[in-house]
């Protein structure tokens, strides 16, 4: 390539995009090609129907300008197209919010992105060209010169439509600068791009202390106001805002970042981390900087892009009855149940005492064990023990003993006291183990000298004083083995085990109590945080400490995972809990009685319309409902009323039983979620903090401190719809500005049921046009999504089998179908069905009336994001140079462990799931090495073919067939028509119906002047492929499977080998597994 040459050609082009001139001159191009005065959606509409469009074999249009980046969601993407061509004539849903609605990583953010970057490749084509007012601010339409009185003479005579009204500065300048001779203003041509902020705007998020409608509409310049005198002066005014630089094109939404105090708690990939950990000592206030950080959000794990500095602001601080805290701007949100029972958001300054907090619980989100590079100040001392390199699970019981009985001094005393044997006999072994220090023993106290282990355990995090107490931050960033070591030394020393078998600490660190608090909500483990007030003899004046306890099946599941020590309360709490029945103590539903009161309605109506259907002639009351629920109707009526709370297993239990009479209300369901409780709000404060915040793409959510937040501000939200109805925008001190674009946002179905659920948005909600974006159900466009994600990458010297990505986009879209009430329709079936194969007993006319069924279907389920995540750990894996189904499967199964947004239930179902998948790639390899085996198979299997359906047509006309070679007559060949029939179960008494099916097909195919081939009928097909490979079944069986194969086997091993490579796609590495693995399949 000739760089400069190639240059020379890039510059030449870009100054074919600098034309100038007059109004006069524009209006001589505008009279001839009208079309480059369009208005935003018409540009856009043309734009997506300039790329072409084509007609598929179901009649759906499938439009080029998404076919490269949007894979399997045609439906949706013609809704957006019908909205763009409805409001290209202007019609009144133009002035309407498009707002894309779907599960994470479905495709929203992506479609938002191909029509931004389309509108900056179109502007530089002739077609598209935009002209403006040189100098404008918001690019204005030259036509707006023209004055209101001549606009209707234009249109008639010129057929171009002029909408809207100069902006002040275009208005100041007409009037000063040129007195009113429109025909002289300056025009130039214009390109969009959102990088120089031309036509395309993105809110983006700043300080929330001053991020008001400046972010969207600029402000007063005030350096310039000394110079012309006022604020009304539009050369005073900066109209630099978003909505300002995206007029004549288009405006992206993005939610908004609001800040929470530096000692809140976050679930990271690198482990419990305090937001303030995170912070650049460089980073000034109200900015923003790059970060690339996996946390815990209310969809799962998601990476934070950003990270938001706001300074020292103004907080509220909310205290839960459990104890659960959090400080945060005013403005910062967080998720409630309201008096509905609706989930939804509301900001710190809005919160109310009674208010039901949603926390989150299980992330079960840790670090890996960090490396501790700990440099000694006396490198000589430093010498006589020994430093570990990294945490260790040993290492932390010890760090456990010594905040709850530990203590060092200055002068390098390090003590532990106890009063049990057992306690001390393992400190002092972890002492020497892990130090190589073999301590004093006296008698309660185990002790020890060491300036350079007291400066070590300083900088591991351990803090001396009862009060100053915490968890090392070295544990805390580790990894779950570390911590429930940590965490069982700890008990050991601090804990109890009470009469009803509770598990508690008590400690009179506070900061060490909200610690333990939230490292056990990640072992899904709610714990109550309470202060106590004591009074001791030697005490003046009244002191307090901190009890965090866990009981019932909470206590349960912290004793399965944390180590029980000494024995003698791991025996009491094995006593004390031994045949007692435990329930849960955050069990509690609120406000659920209206979707009681629903279900008890409709349950009425449905026992009525029943026995009405049954002829019957007696008054119905609650007759049938009691029936249904027997002792739980009074509980139903309780429920209602609200007399009674509404308890988790109740509500299960309850529900179990109206299963098949009544559905489940959807908000209910959500408050079901088992990841989910609820605490109620007891107290709030006004205070003073550093407050940071994350930028979180995607769900634009993070738990901290096991409360579930957000970072979107209404207000924004209210400028935009107002934007959209209005076409106008207030801006300064000046009057309304018309604005010309189309405003676009995204959310996930959560986000959108909880703005729904919000009444201060009735009104906005008629002024969205809401679209929704599910997951992709096509397998095959499931394949190209992580086809075009991977070419994306680097990744260049690792080779993915054959079918790896297919493997993996079946088990992704069998988590996202939901079970069809057909009978005989399973997953896989439908699965096949919507990917365009026929099966047996349905075919491509039933996917409508299956769609028609599921009305959900593709809103849940494994997002492509999980997926191409898991590949990834596989294929940046070290000494990996293939990977193959088995591989990729096995990735995405180990990674349900960390997908915090899927309840217990649901990982089961995925993992059936993977085993679905694999038993379909059982028979894929099968096939896969019976093909590389028969050197001619389309030729094997058409000889097959051909010689079955001769006797089948002798078998069914009652003819015989001619010997090729003797020429003589023979009877059908009754042992190899079974022999092929048998493969799929066609039984004896079957077999007549079964090839006179196939002679009705053939005719069929001749009738339409078509070929019957063995893929013509999918059960012939399948018998086919069977046979062949019962065939070759042995041959194939003794060649892969053989350790030791002599030369013949060798040379075949190598054939095979060979195709698989030069025919199939494989590799070496995966052609030589794909081997071995049907060779064990054939062993089994």
């Amino acid at each position: 390539m000739d760089l400069v040459k190639r240059l020379e050609e890039y510059r030449d082009r870009e100054r074919e995009l600098l034309w100038e001139g007059t109004f006069a001159q524009y209006f001589e191009i505008a009279s001839k090609r009208p079309e480059v005065a369009r208005l935003s959606h018409e540009r856009i509409y043309h734009m997506i129907m300039d790329a072409g469009v084509e007609t598929t074999r179901t009649g759906e249009h499938r439009y080029n300008f998404f076919s490269q980046e949007i894979f399997g969601i045609e439906k949706p993407l013609q809704q957006i197209v019908d909205y763009f061509h409805s409001a290209a004539q202007r019609l009144e849903v133009r002035k309407r919010i498009l707002l894309l609605m779907g599960p994470v990583g479905g495709g929203k953010s992506t479609i938002v992105a191909l029509l931004k970057r389309g509108m900056e490749a179109y502007s530089r084509t002739p077609v598209g060209a935009v002209y403006a007012i040189k100098d404008c601010p918001m690019h204005e339409e030259p036509l707006h010169l023209i004055p209101m009185e001549l606009r209707p003479d234009v249109e008639r005579e010129f057929g171009l439509y002029i909408e809207g009204e100069l902006c002040p500065h275009c208005r100041y300048m007409v009037d000063t600068k040129y007195e009113g001779r429109i025909e002289d203003v300056p025009v130039k041509r214009i390109t969009f791009s959102e990088k120089y902020r031309t036509g395309i705007g993105t809110f983006t998020p700043s300080d929330p202390k001053t991020q008001d409608i400046s972010e969207l509409v600029g402000g007063i310049d005030l350096s310039t106001i000394g110079e012309v005198g006022s604020e009304s002066d539009p050369r005073a005014y900066r109209f630099d805002g978003e909505l300002n630089i995206a007029n004549r094109g288009i405006m992206e939404f993005v939610e908004i970042l609001k800040c929470l105090s530096g000692d809140t708690l976050l679930f990271t990939s690198n482990g419990i981390r305090r937001l303030d950990s995170f912070a650049s000592p460089d980073q000034p206030a109200g900015m923003s900087r790059d970060i690339q950080l996996s946390l815990a959000s209310s969809v799962g794990v998601e990476t934070a892009t950003k990270l938001f500095y706001a300074g020292k602001s103004k907080t509220r601080r909310l205290v839960t009855r459990r104890g659960f805290t959090q400080e945060g701007t005013p403005e910062h949100r967080v998720q409630i149940v309201n008096q509905d029972g609706v989930l939804i958001w509301r900001r710190h300054d809005e919160l109310q005492p009674g208010d039901w907090l949603v926390l989150q619980k299980g992330q079960n989100l840790w670090g890996q064990d960090v490396e501790l590079r700990w440099t000694p100040q006396r490198a000589e001392l430093a010498q006589r023990i020994r430093v570990p390199e990294r945490m260790t699970p040993d290492l932390a019981r010890w760090l456990g003993y010594m905040v709850a009985e530990g203590d060092i001094r200055p002068d390098g005393t390090v003590r532990f006291t106890s009063s049990e044997d057992e306690l001390r006999d393992d400190f002092a072994s972890l002492t020497e183990q892990v130090f190589g220090i073999i301590p004093r023993r006296n008698r309660h106290t185990i002790q020890l000298n060491s300036v350079s282990l007291a400066d070590f355990a300083l900088y591991i995090g351990f803090q001396s004083g009862a009060c100053n107490k915490e968890i090392p931050w070295s544990v805390l960033q580790s990894s779950h083995a570390c911590m429930v070591e940590f965490l069982s030394g700890y008990f050991a020393g601090d804990g109890t085990v009470t009469a009803k078998g509770r598990l508690s600490w008590t400690t009179a660190s506070e900061t060490l109590a909200k610690q333990l608090q939230v490292v056990l909500l990640n072992m899904g483990v709610v714990a109550r945080r309470t202060r106590v007030q004591a009074r001791s003899a030697q005490m003046k004046e009244p002191g307090s400490y901190w009890v965090v306890a866990a009981d019932g099946v909470d206590a349960d599941m912290l004793a399965k995972q944390m180590p029980l020590r000494p024995l003698s309360k791991q025996l009491a709490y094995e006593t004390r809990t031994n045949g007692v029945a435990r329930s849960g103590r955050a069990d509690l539903i609120p406000n659920t009685a209206g979707y009681w009161a629903t279900i008890s309605q409709e349950l009425q109506q449905v026992t009525i319309a029943k026995t009405q259907a049954a002829g019957s002639s007696h008054a119905v009351d609650y007759t049938g409902a009691q029936q249904i629920l027997g002792e739980d109707y009074r509980n139903l009526h309780m429920l209602r009323t609200g007399t009674n709370s509404c308890t988790r297993d109740m509500a299960r239990k309850m529900l179990g039983k109206l299963d098949g009479w009544v559905e489940t209300p959807p908000g209910l369901n959500a408050l079901l979620n088992p990841s989910l409780f609820y605490d109620e709000i007891v107290a709030l404060e006004d205070g003073e903090a550093e407050c940071w915040d994350f930028h979180v793409p995607g769900s634009h959510t993070f738990i901290a401190n096991g409360i579930v937040n957000h970072n979107c501000d209404e207000k924004f939200l209210y400028v935009l719809l107002t934007l959209s109805q209005e076409q106008n925008i207030k801006t300064g001190r000046f009057s309304m500005i018309y604005a010309d674009e189309v405003v676009v946002s995204h959310t996930n179905e959560h986000e959108y049921q909880a703005f729904v659920g919000n009444k201060k948005s009735e009104a906005l909600q008629d002024r969205i046009i809401l679209v929704k974006v599910p997951y992709n159900l096509r397998v095959s466009d499931e394949v190209k999504i992580y086809e075009k994600l991977l070419k994306q990458s680097a990744l260049k010297n690792v080779h993915i089998a054959p079918y790896t990505l297919r493997i993996a986009s079946i088990f992704a879209v069998l988590t996202r179908l939901e079970p069809s009430k057909k009978a005989g329709m399973s997953l896989m079936k439908k699965l096949k069905l919507y990917d365009g194969e026929d099966m047996e007993d349905f075919k491509q006319k039933d996917v409508r009336e299956l769609q028609e069924e599921a009305v959900r279907e593709g809103m849940d389920g494994i997002s492509p994001r999980y997926v191409i995540n898991r590949l990834s750990n596989a294929l940046v894996k070290q000494n990996v140079t293939c990977i193959n189904p088995i591989d990729a499967l096995r990735a995405l199964r180990d990674g349900l462990d960390q997908h915090t947004s899927i309840t217990r239930e649901e990982r089961e179902r995925y993992l059936n799931f993977i085993n679905e998948a694999r038993k379909e790639y059982d028979e894929m390899a099968k096939k896969e090495v019976q093909r590389a085996f028969v050197y001619s198979y389309e030729e094997s299997a058409r000889t097959l073919l051909n010689n079955y359906l001769d006797n089948v047509e002798a078998y069914c006309n009652k003819t015989k067939l001619r010997d090729p070679i003797t020429d003589e007559e023979m009877e059908p060949d009754e042992h190899l028509m079974r022999s092929i029939e048998e493969q799929i179960g066609v039984s004896e008494n079957a077999k007549r119906s079964f090839r006179e099916e196939i002679l009705i097909r053939i005719s069929s195919l001749a009738r339409k002047g078509q070929t019957f081939d063995y893929t013509s009928h999918e059960r012939l097909k399948e018998a086919i492929e069977k046979k062949l490979f019962a065939d070759l079944r042995d041959v194939v069986k003794i060649t892969t499977s053989t350790r030791t194969p002599d030369k013949e086997q060798l040379r075949k091993i190598n054939e095979v080998v060979n195709r698989l490579m030069t025919e199939h796609g494989y590799c070496h590495v995966c052609a030589n597994e794909i081997l071995q693995y049907v060779g064990s399949l054939l062993n089994r």
